[in-house]
C-alpha cells in the first residue's frame, strides 16, 4: 500500500513537471506543443490549438490533488499509528503492575527465607514458637491455666 501510495506520488511529480510555470502543458501526446500559435491543425488550415485548459488552471487542479492526497496519507497514517501507541501504553501500565508484583512477591519470599535461617539455625526461636503452639518436649508435665473472663 505504501509504495503505491509513492509510486501516485511520483506520477503526480511528474504530472507537475509536464506543466509549464506558466500552466500550459509542455508536452502533448502527439509530440506537438500545444498553444503555440505557429501550429498547423490536421486539415491543413492555419491558426492555433490552444490548450483546453485556461493559464494555470491546470496546475493549480495539480496541486490540490498533491496536497489532498498527501494530507490522506497523513491522516491514514495517524490512524494506523495511534492505536499502537494506545496499545503501548497499556502494557506498559501492565508491566508496572506485574513489576510491583513481583516486588511483593520477593519480599515475601525474603521473609520466608529469613524465618526458614531462624528455624534452622536458632534453638531457641524453635522452642518459644513451638510453646506458643502448647507442644512440650517428652517428659515435661504442662500445666495450662485459664483465665477467668470478666
Amino acid at each position: 500500500a505504501f509504495s503505491a501510495c509513492l509510486r501516485f506520488l511520483l506520477f503526480l511529480r511528474f504530472l507537475r513537471f509536464l506543466l509549464a510555470p506558466d500552466g500550459r502543458v509542455r508536452y502533448s501526446p502527439d509530440n506537438a506543443v500545444v498553444g503555440r500559435s505557429d501550429t498547423r491543425r490536421a486539415d491543413g488550415r492555419g491558426g492555433s490549438r490552444k490548450c483546453a485548459m485556461p493559464v494555470n488552471v491546470g496546475k493549480t487542479v495539480l496541486n490540490i490533488v498533491f496536497w489532498a492526497v498527501m494530507v490522506i496519507i497523513v491522516v491514514a497514517g495517524a490512524a494506523m499509528v495511534q492505536p499502537r501507541f494506545r496499545n503501548g501504553r497499556m502494557l506498559a501500565a501492565r508491566r508496572a503492575e506485574l513489576e510491583r508484583e513481583n516486588l511483593a512477591m520477593q519480599q515475601q519470599l525474603a521473609a520466608v527465607e529469613r524465618q526458614q535461617t531462624r528455624f534452622r539455625d536458632d534453638p531457641d526461636f524453635v522452642e518459644h514458637v513451638a510453646r506458643q503452639n502448647r507442644r512440650a518436649r517428652p517428659g515435661e508435665i504442662v500445666f495450662i491455666f485459664d483465665v477467668p473472663v470478666e
